[in-house]
């Protein structure tokens, strides 16, 4: 069993839990995920791993309401318990440094692109996923 150590909305239909899982804590890599089982009739949800806590041995998951298994979890308070947590799995995402990154969006459901006002740490022209041109800043 998996306890749940912390779990609460963070937007409408948008969960935020943190569960006790310390040895998929210790091995996960960027890019992998689990695969939840609240009961013992339950369904199999896969979920991506946002962050864990390998010291107190905790892995966090953000996920959206969007059928009856993810309904029946986004109900689940601190201290109630998974059946079943399966992870890591996946192949962990390769990352390199290239140096400064920075993001930025907007929830208005268009995604926007925008350079840092650090501008000596970012390149003249940067690219938008969302419409697919370049813009030069």
């Amino acid at each position: 069993m998996f306890p749940i150590v912390e779990s609460r909305e963070i937007a409408k239909n948008v969960f935020f839990q943190k569960i006790q899982a310390p040895r998929i804590a210790k091995k996960r890599k960027a890019g992998q995920f689990l695969i939840i089982r609240k009961g013992e009739g339950g369904e199999r949800i896969p979920l991506t791993i946002v962050d864990s806590d390998p010291i107190g041995g905790t892995v966090t998951i953000i996920y959206q309401v969007v059928g009856k298994s993810t309904a029946e979890l986004s109900k689940m308070k601190a201290g109630e318990e998974l059946q079943d947590v399966v992870g890591p799995l996946g192949l962990a995402t390769h990352i390199e440094n290239f140096g400064t990154v920075s993001v930025f969006a907007a929830a208005s459901g268009r995604p926007r692109c925008s350079r840092s006002p650090l501008r000596s740490r970012m390149p003249a022209t940067s690219w938008c996923p969302s419409s697919g041109r370049a813009t030069r800043n």
